[in-house]
C-alpha cells in the first residue's frame, strides 16, 4: 500500500468518525463545522470540490500507534480529539487575526459572523474532551492522556497569547519566537506523537522518542510555513500572498531581520511594524521583502528548518520500530518537511 493510499484511508476514516460525533453530540453546529472541515460548501451543501485540511496531527497519532502495536483503532478517539482541538484553534485564530480566507474560501467568521464562529470553535474544543472518555484503555492511562491534553491546550493558548502580543512589540527575538511556536504549533504535534505511542506501549524510551519527533517536526513545520507565508505560492498555501507580512506577524524571518538590520535600514523596518492596526500596503510589503533579502532572512529560515528536520528524523530513528507504519512515518516526515516533492 502506498503512502498516499494510507493517508487517504486514514483521513477518510477520521472525517467519517468526526461527522458522526458532531451529528450525534452537537448537530446545531454541524453546518458551520462541516463547512470548516471542508465537507460542505458555502450554502452548506455536500461537496468534494474544496481543499481540505491534511488531518496531519490525527494521522500522526494513528500511524505511531500502528507502528508500535499494529493497531490504529485504540488511538482513534485521541486522534479525533486532536483534530477537534486543532480546528477549534484555527477558527478562533482566524477571528483574532481577522483573516478573511482559509484554503481559498471565506473563513467561518466571515461567512456567519464572529459570534457563531466563536461558539462553533468552543463546541469543537468541548467535544475533544468528551471523546477521549471513550478510549479503550485503563482509567489511569485515560487520566494521563487527559492531563497531557490540558497541558497542551494551555500551551496552545500561551502560544496564541504571545503571537498576538508580539504584534505590538518591536523587541521580539528568536528565543521569544521559538517559545511562541512551541506552544502555537509544536505542542499539539508533540502531544499527537506522544499520545499515539503512549496508547501503544509502556516503554518510556520509545514514548519519549516519538514525543521528541513530534516536537521537532512541529518546529520544522512552522518555520517552513513561515517561509512559505512570505515566499510561497498562494495557490499552494491557500493563503493570500504575503499574508504574514500583510498582517505584520513576527515570524522567524522578521525576528531575524530585527536582529541583523542596522541604522537607517533597521529604523525603516521597524517603522513598517509600528502601526499594527493597519495592514501593510503593497508598497510596504515590497520594501519589507527587500530588507529581508538584505540580511539573508530566507536562507537563515531554511537553515533553522533543516536543523529541526534533522532532529525530528533522528528521534524517529531512535524509536527503533520496524514496520510498514514506521516506514510510512519516515516517508510522511520527509514529505512534510520538503525533503521530497
Amino acid at each position: 500500500m502506498t503512502l498516499d493510499t494510507t493517508l487517504t484511508q486514514l483521513s477518510e476514516q477520521i472525517d467519517h468518525d468526526l461527522r458522526v460525533l458532531i451529528d450525534q453530540q452537537a448537530a446545531y453546529v454541524a453546518d458551520f463545522s462541516g463547512y470548516f472541515f471542508g465537507w460542505l460548501d458555502q450554502s452548506f451543501q455536500p461537496t468534494s470540490q474544496v481543499q481540505r485540511g491534511k488531518r496531519l496531527r490525527p494521522i500522526l497519532t494513528l500511524l505511531i500507534c500502528q507502528a508500535i502495536s499494529g493497531d490504529t483503532q485504540r488511538a482513534m478517539p485521541l486522534a479525533l480529539a486532536i483534530e477537534l482541538i486543532h480546528n477549534y484553534s484555527l477558527i478562533h485564530d482566524d477571528i483574532a487575526d481577522r483573516d478573511e480566507e482559509r484554503r481559498g474560501r471565506p473563513t467561518v467568521w466571515k461567512l456567519v459572523g464572529d459570534g457563531l464562529a466563536i461558539n462553533t470553535g468552543s463546541v469543537l474544543y468541548t467535544l475533544a474532551y468528551q471523546v477521549i472518555t471513550t478510549l479503550d484503555a485503563p482509567a489511569e492511562r485515560i487520566l494521563e492522556v487527559h492531563k497531557k491534553m490540558v497541558q497542551t491546550s494551555i500551551r496552545l493558548s500561551e502560544g496564541q497569547h504571545w503571537d498576538i502580543t508580539y504584534e505590538r512589540s518591536l523587541k521580539v527575538d528568536e528565543g521569544m519566537y521559538l517559545n511562541m511556536i512551541e506552544g502555537k504549533t509544536a505542542a499539539l504535534l508533540e502531544f499527537a506523537a506522544w499520545g499515539g505511542a503512549f496508547l501503544a506501549t509502556e516503554e518510556e524510551a520509545v514514548i519519549d522518542a516519538y514525543r521528541r519527533f513530534g516536537l521537532h517536526l512541529g518546529l520544522a513545520f512552522q518555520i517552513r510555513d513561515d517561509a512559505l507565508s512570505i515566499w510561497g505560492d498562494s495557490k499552494v498555501t491557500g493563503k493570500p500572498p504575503f499574508s504574514d507580512l500583510r498582517n505584520k506577524k513576527k515570524s522567524l524571518p522578521v525576528t531575524y531581520a530585527f536582529s541583523r538590520l542596522e541604522g537607517e535600514a533597521l529604523s525603516r523596518f521597524q517603522a513598517l511594524y509600528v502601526n499594527v492596526e493597519q495592514h501593510m500596503t503593497e508598497g510596504e510589503i515590497q520594501e519589507a521583502l527587500r530588507l529581508l533579502e538584505q540580511v539573508g532572512a530566507q536562507g537563515y529560515t531554511q537553515q533553522l528548518a533543516d536543523f529541526h528536520t534533522s532532529a525530528a528524523l533522528r528521534a524517529l530513528d531512535a524509536a527503533d520500530q520496524h514496520s510498514p507504519a514506521q516506514a510510512g512515518l519516515q516517508a510522511l516526515a520527509q514529505q512534510l518537511l520538503g525533503r521530497v516533492s
